[in-house]
Parts: structure tokens; C-alpha cells; sequence
């Protein structure tokens, strides 16, 4: 699990470039990331500053925020800022299928256990060492296995998955 809390919040205002133009406003935050892994109890700590442009619609915080995330994640992960459209290939729908969600209990099948943060971390680190680009990895996982993200990864299939990316993404 990945805890984030702002430890700082800073807006600034600067002059227009041009006499027409508003001033220019930036939000900067600082967010500190705990990573818990609940398995071992151990902890991770790490910060990431996030910036924005406040365009007067009252998003810069968020916009700040979503940064720091974005770019702790990649960094943590050793992802890239590609998009999924380059190399010709096609992005994912936006409506993807996504892995069964955690139940309720009322139909009395537990929702599958999903790997842990540490163990994520891991596949990712499997792709690396075997050469398995990323979206690679992304595209094999949703095709075959219908997960969206990562963190759908069952714990059932994790074996399976790490199995693929070990002999090459083959």
C-alpha cells in the first residue's frame, strides 16, 4: 500500500509575459510517499515535488498533486513517460474490461487476493533484468489475462506471470 500526505504547499504569482495576459500563477507541492508492505511490515519512505499552472478553474493543487504522483510512481516502478500509441501501436480502449473487482460477500466467493506492492515492484524488476518492455508486459497482462493494471495481478496467476516474463515475454 502507498500512502501519500503533502508535507508542503507553495502557489506563487508572477508578472504577464504580455501586457493582455494575466499573471502567471504556479502551485508546487512536496508529498511525502510511505510504502507499507504488509507482508513483512517493512516501510519505504520517499518524496516527489509535484508543479502546476493555476489557470483560475481551481485545479492547480490537484494538478500539482497528480504530478508528484505520476512521477514517484514512474520512478519507483522505472517506467517511462511513453505512451502506449507510440511505436504504432494502439492505446487500450477507455472503457477496458477490468479484473473481477473484491466482493461484497453476498455471493459468497471471496474476490481473488492481488499481489502486493513489493511484489509488483518485482515483476517490474523481472522485465528489466529479461529485457521485457513495459508495454510489452501491460499489453501481455491485459490480453491474457484481462488485468488493467498491475495492481489487478492475482496472487493465482502472479507465478504464471513472472514464468512469462522470465523466458523473454515468450
Amino acid at each position: 500500500m502507498i500512502v501519500p500526505e503533502t508535507v508542503a504547499l507553495d502557489r506563487r504569482e508572477f508578472p504577464p509575459d504580455r501586457p493582455d495576459r494575466a499573471p502567471q500563477k504556479l502551485v508546487d507541492v512536496m508529498v511525502r510517499f510511505t510504502i507499507f508492505d504488509a507482508d513483512s511490515g517493512e516501510q519505504l519512505v520517499g518524496q516527489m515535488p509535484g508543479s502546476a499552472e493555476e489557470r483560475g478553474d481551481g485545479t492547480g493543487v490537484s494538478k500539482a498533486l497528480t504530478d508528484s504522483n505520476k512521477n514517484f510512481l514512474q520512478k519507483l516502478f522505472e517506467l517511462t513517460a511513453q505512451d502506449e500509441a507510440q511505436n504504432g501501436r494502439r492505446a487500450r480502449p477507455a472503457q477496458a474490461p477490468v479484473a473481477p473487482k473484491p466482493s461484497n460477500g453476498a455471493s459468497g466467493n471471496p474476490a481473488p487476493a492481488v499481489i502486493s506492492p513489493a511484489q509488483a515492484k518485482r515483476m517490474f524488476a523481472l522485465a528489466g533484468e529479461y529485457q521485457v518492455e513495459v508495454d510489452k508486459l501491460k499489453d501481455y497482462l491485459f490480453r491474457e489475462h484481462n488485468f488493467a493494471h498491475s495492481k489487478d495481478v492475482t496472487r493465482e496467476r502472479y507465478e504464471t506471470v513472472c514464468g512469462w516474463i522470465s523466458n523473454g515475454g515468450k
